[in-house]
Parts: C-alpha cells; structure tokens; sequence
C-alpha cells in the first residue's frame, strides 16, 4: 500500500524564517512517511508575481537528506493563489490528472493524503473543497499547527462528514423511497469509493449488495435475489448496529424461498408478489407495465384456481388430475381444447359457465371506487375488467399503441387489490408470508448509513 501526500507549497516551506521551525510540509513528511509526494508550487505569471518554485526544491533537498526513499513529483501551477475562482479551476484538471496517474500505476493500493497548512489560506480550503465535492476518494486531511501557538501535538487530522458523502446518503435514501433501485446501487458504490470512514465503506458495500439483491426481485429473479440477500445477511449476523436489517431480511429470505422454489407455474406466493411488483411500477409512473402485470395476474390466479380447485391444469389439459371434471371441459368444443391448453378467455368463460365458479362470481359483482379525473364513481367490477380489455387492446401492452393512462393504471390497481383479496385472502394479509419490497421497507434499509 503506498502512502501519497498531495501539498501546496508555501513560503514557510522547508523552514519558517519567522520561528526558525520546519514547515509543514516537512513536518507532516517526518509524520507520516509517504512514498511519494507530490508537490503543487506556483510560478511567476503575469497575473501571478509570487512563486514558491523554489521552496519546492529547497523542501525536496531538506526531505532528501531524512528520507532518500521518498519519490518528489513536482506539478508548477500558473495562478494566482488567491483567486479562489482561477485556483479552483487549475487544481481540479491537476488532481483528475494526478489521480489518473496514480491509479494506473498503482491501482487501488494506495492511501491518499493532502496538507491543508502549505500556501495562502485558499489553497488550504482547495483540499476541504475537494473532499468535500468527492473529487479526491477516501483522502485523509492534515492539519500541522504553527509551532508559535502550538509545540507539542501540531499534527492533527481534520475529521469531519464530508458534504458530498452526506448529500448521496440522502440521494441514496430519497432513491430508495422511490424504488429506484440502480439508482441506488450506483450512489453506494460511489460512496464505496469516496468515502474515508472504513465502517461506512463496509456498510455502503453491504447496502449495495442488499439493493441488489432488491433489483433482481423487482426483475422476478428469485434465485439471484435469495443469493445476493443470504450473502448480505450473513455478514451481518451478530452485529448490534444492524440486527434491524438482519430482522428484515430474515423475513425476506423466507418469502424468497417460497418464490425461487418454483418460478415457472402459477401459485399464491408469485401471484401475490407480482402485484406488489405491479404497486412498485405504479409508484414510478410505468402504467403499461401495470396494465401488463394486470392481466398477467388475473390469467395466472384463473390457472391457479382451476388447477388447485377443479384439478383441470390449463397449461396442458391431459395432465389434468380431475378426469371427471376434464370431461365437463369435452363438451366446450374450441381450440383450446384441441391443443391442450386453454386461454384467458376460456378460462374466465369455463370458470363462470361450467363449473358456475362462486369466487370469480363474487369477484365480478363486487365494485371499485374509480377515478375518473373530476370524480369518482363505484362500478361494478366486472365492467371495471371490461373498460380494462378495450385499453389493453388498444394500447402497446396488446394490439395498439395507445399509452396507458394514470387512470387506466390506478383502475388495474384497484382491481387487482380485490381480485387478491377475494383469491387468496390468508396469504394476501398475511404480512410474514408477503413481507413485500415497498418504499418504507427500502428507505428503512438504507438506515444504518445514517451513523
């Protein structure tokens, strides 16, 4: 691991002619024993008449004769060091260039440092800026006191909650509270990377993994999901400052291990979960992809129910474990049947017509308070489905290219809620068994970044 020190280079540098003490250059050097130093003095210019290009040698030479190991790589700037507009400017292309040079040559296997007692007191408050804007990861700054007021314990390192780390732990939050979980993903990896706290680069490192674990649910990836989650959670167990997302993942990983045990045929647990995922897009304004969950569920509860209820399995009939039911189906001659699969449509009209189905009866003789922009109206469910059927058809989800509508969407909503209810009311309300990804349970996972 290298140990690099960036610094200004200032007129009390090596020695100061008013206390006859070494500069602070010299001292942090004696203090911390860098590898390299790179060194930022100023040069004459025309709107420049001061330079410190020479102090930069002279404090190379003093060092020198201490620590001949130690590497200097000198980096003149032209500007006035007290325009803190010109300074700023200079200094960010020098750092991004600095730091691009040591990260080819070394990697991540370095440790950066800056002195922020070298130069005129806007150079000093350039490295606070920095750190504070992110422009220099995980920097540690020092602080070397004038030997005049201070002569023992000069050397101080400047803690503190860095602006930028604070301002994407809340973008970080406020992401979360909108289900956006990449955006998420991305803020805590920069924070990862800039962060110089080791244990809130641990737990950004642990959220990432969390959210990740989130992203690839909301994509009804289960398997990746119960992966990335049981990986977090069992670097958690034990620790006191996280036993509450230790508890919520518990409860995650149980839903998780119903969901990744079969992803592929229709049962309570996927369907429950994929209106929540419908919720989630409803939440970030995605109205066809509520509108395509709508009927994605009402197929997959139909399918559901006759296969658990009447042992007619839709997806292939001759599998069907009610053979005297199967029989009921021989005399709806259509298609469907012929090739040992029914339809939505035949499955809603088999359902109502030849088994006189009580719960989807139910189901469409109950009714919903609908939106309709400058009121609402209770209509009756099944209308309600139908009003759905012409939007589908016409828009992009089925044969049109029709947009679905904040109206559209809140109506499938609202009737999914039902239709949940009415289907599967224990495993519905039944938080243990759901325990479903919503914004207050993303925000509150991000809770431990807080400390």
């Amino acid at each position: 691991m290298k140990k690099i020190l960036l610094t200004f280079v200032g007129e009390q540098d090596p020695i100061s002619e008013k206390t006859n003490e070494e500069g602070s250059i010299v001292t942090l050097v004696r203090h911390l024993k860098p590898d390299i130093v790179y060194m930022f003095p100023t040069v004459k210019t025309l709107g420049a008449k001061n330079s410190t290009d020479k102090n930069a040698r002279d404090t190379e030479d003093w060092i020198k004769a201490d620590f001949p190991q130690t590497d200097f790589i000198c980096m003149p700037i032209s500007t006035d060091p007290t325009d803190y507009t010109s300074l700023l400017t200079i200094m960010k292309q020098e750092v991004k260039k600095t730091l691009k040079q040591i990260q080819r040559e070394f990697s991540d296997s370095y440790e950066l440092h800056a002195n922020c007692s070298s130069g005129t007191p806007q150079m000093k408050t350039t490295w606070l800026i920095f750190a504070n804007t992110g422009l220099l990861p995980r920097v540690h700054l020092w602080q070397v006191a004038n030997p005049q007021f201070k002569t023992e314990d000069r050397i101080t390192e400047i803690q503190g909650a860095f602006i930028e780390e604070e301002n994407i732990i809340v973008r970080a939050q406020r992401y979360a509270q909108n289900l956006m979980f990449y955006s998420v993903i991305e803020e805590l990896a920069e924070l990862f990377k800039i962060s110089i706290y080791h244990d809130r680069r641990q737990k950004a490192e642990l959220l990432k993994k969390v959210f990740e674990g989130y992203a690839r649910w909301d994509l009804i990836q289960y398997k990746e999901a119960y992966e990335k989650l049981n990986s977090a959670r069992g670097k958690i167990a034990g620790t006191m400052d996280m036993k509450y997302l230790e508890e919520i993942l518990d409860k995650q990983l149980r839903v998780l291990s119903e969901l990744k045990r079969d992803e592929t045929i229709e049962n309570t647990h996927n369907l429950v979960d994929l209106i929540y995922n419908a919720k989630r897009r409803f939440h970030n304004h995605q109205y066809t992809e509520v509108l395509a969950r709508f009927w994605r569920i009402y197929e997959g509860v139909l399918y559901c129910h006759l296969l658990t209820t009447y042992g007619v399995n839709p997806r292939n009939l001759k599998s069907s474990t009610n053979k005297n039911n199967l029989k009921k189906l021989e005399a709806y001659n259509t298609e469907d049947i012929r090739r040992n699969s029914l339809t939505l449509y035949s499955a809603d009209t088999i359902l109502s017509n030849t088994f006189k189905d009580q719960v989807l009866a139910k189901l469409k003789k109950e009714t919903v308070m609908i939106d309709r922009g400058i009121s609402k109206q209770e209509v009756n469910i099944g209308d309600t489905m139908n009003e759905l059927r012409i939007t589908r058809n016409d828009s992009i989800v089925a044969h049109g290219m029709t947009p679905v509508s904040y109206l559209d969407a809140n109506k499938a909503v609202l009737v999914m809620d039902k239709m949940l209810n009415i289907f599967f009311e224990d495993t519905y309300y039944s938080s243990e068994s759901v325990f479903p990804i919503n914004k207050e349970i993303a925000l509150k996972t991000c809770e431990c970044l807080l400390f």
